[in-house]
């Protein structure tokens, strides 16, 4: 177990855990993520304390394809635009391709944290855009993501 969780609680195991499930980065490295970000949202800019709940980890969204292996077993591929990156991996099964390659595209894929809210954060206005002026920060946000700076 990481040192930043042997004295954590509960809730924090529980972030820790959804963390590595869904982008196979830690609780640690999203914390320094907010820490690169000065905990304010990468779209809009409002600081961490203005929210009621954790900021949400926003990730590019990829589709992932298998292929036979010449050699044997399969291999799995997919494109990260924001890192322009064509990552593989290899694997007995088509399981356990794409778990493979998930375990190194997933972190790739992070690109920093953005404002909860079920209607109104930057998160959901990823998709539902209607205002110039939250479209320019998002830009210039997905033009230079905070996790490049953290995640190799």
């Amino acid at each position: 177990m990481d040192t930043v969780l042997m004295n954590a609680n509960d809730k924090d195991r529980a972030r820790d855990k959804r963390y590595r499930k869904a982008y196979r980065i830690t609780l640690d490295t999203y914390n320094k993520i907010g820490d690169a970000q000065n905990w304010r949202c990468g779209g809009c800019g409002k600081h961490a304390d203005e929210f009621q709940v954790s900021m949400n980890v926003d990730h590019e969204h990829f589709t992932i394809k298998l292929a036979p292996s010449p050699e044997g077993g399969w291999i799995a591929y997919t494109h990260i635009r924001f890192r322009d990156a064509n990552l593989s991996r290899w694997g007995k099964t088509q399981k356990a391709a794409r778990e493979a390659l998930k375990d190194i595209a997933l972190p790739l894929s992070v690109r920093g944290l953005l404002c909860p809210g079920r209607y109104k954060g930057c998160n959901r206005r990823m998709g539902r855009l209607d205002d110039p002026v939250i479209l320019r920060a998002l830009a210039a946000y997905l033009e230079n993501p905070p996790a490049r700076q953290v995640i190799a």
